[in-house]
C-alpha cells in the first residue's frame, strides 16, 4: 500500500521520495496530478498560513468525499505578516508582473508622528495598464490592519484612483497610503478623485519617498515576535 500511494503522489511506484518531484497539485481543486489524493494546509505548503489552511481543508475534504466529482475553489489574494518592530507584510503575487510602484514616507505622517513611530515605508505595485492595485509590501506601524484593508481592495479589483475618494479615518495611518496611492495615478494617467483633503492635513500628509533600504528603517525582531500562524 505504501508503494501504491507513493507511486500516486510521484508517478511511479518508489520508496526514494527525494529523487522523483512530487506530481503538480491543482490550486483550483488541490488534487495531486489525476490521483484521487487532495493535499491541504503545511501538506501542501504553498501558502502555510492558518487562514489559508482553513479554506483549503474545506475545499480538498469536500472533492476527496466526492471524487470524481470535483469544485474549483476560488483563492485568497496572498499575504503574510511578520510580527517585527516596524511589521513587515507581503501582499499579492509580484513575481513576473509589469508594474507601477510607488512609496510614501512615514517621517511626516501625523499619527505616527503623535505615537512616536514615524518611520516605514509602503510599497504599493500596480498594473502599469490600468492602474489596479496587484500588490503591496509594507514595513511600516500597524502593517497588520493595513494589510487587511490592501487585501480588500486587491480582492475587488480597485485602481488607485478608486481608492482614495473612500472613507479614510481621521488620525488613522491608513492615511499614509495616499501619497503612494496619488503617484500611482499621475504615472498610469488615472484620475486622481476628488477628495476632502488634497493631502496637506496632518494626518494625510506625507510624500512620495525614494526607498530607503530596511536598515534605515529601523527594522527590528523582537524577542518572542512570531512570523505567521502554520495551518
Amino acid at each position: 500500500m505504501r508503494e501504491q500511494i507513493l507511486g500516486m503522489l510521484f508517478g511511479e511506484e518508489t520508496g526514494n521520495r527525494g529523487s522523483i518531484p512530487l506530481r503538480q497539485i491543482s490550486p483550483a481543486t488541490l488534487q495531486c496530478g489525476d490521483a484521487p489524493i487532495f493535499m491541504a494546509g503545511d501538506a501542501d505548503h504553498s501558502r502555510p498560513v492558518l487562514h489559508e489552511a482553513q479554506a483549503e481543508g474545506t475545499l480538498a475534504g469536500r472533492n476527496a468525499a466526492c471524487f470524481p466529482e470535483m469544485i474549483t475553489g476560488r483563492r485568497m489574494v496572498p499575504f503574510s505578516i511578520i510580527f517585527t518592530d516596524p511589521a513587515l507584510a507581503n501582499i499579492g503575487e509580484l513575481d513576473g508582473k509589469d508594474s507601477v510602484i510607488a512609496s510614501a514616507s512615514y517621517e511626516d505622517q501625523g499619527r505616527a508622528k503623535v505615537e512616536g513611530v514615524n518611520r516605514g515605508l509602503p510599497r504599493l505595485h500596480a498594473d502599469s495598464a490600468n492602474g489596479k492595485l496587484i500588490g503591496a509590501v509594507l514595513a511600516t506601524p500597524a502593517a497588520e490592519h493595513m494589510a487587511h484593508f490592501l487585501v480588500m481592495a486587491i480582492d475587488r479589483d480597485l485602481t488607485a484612483s478608486e481608492i482614495p475618494p473612500l472613507p479614510f479615518y481621521h488620525p488613522t495611518f491608513e492615511e499614509g497610503l495616499k501619497p503612494a496611492l496619488r503617484e500611482i495615478c499621475s504615472r498610469t494617467g488615472g484620475p486622481v478623485g476628488m477628495e476632502r483633503d488634497d493631502g496637506f492635513l496632518a494626518g494625510a500628509r506625507g510624500r512620495a519617498s525614494p526607498d530607503p533600504p530596511l536598515t534605515e528603517l529601523g527594522v527590528s525582531t523582537g524577542a518572542g515576535s512570531a512570523g505567521q500562524n502554520s495551518g
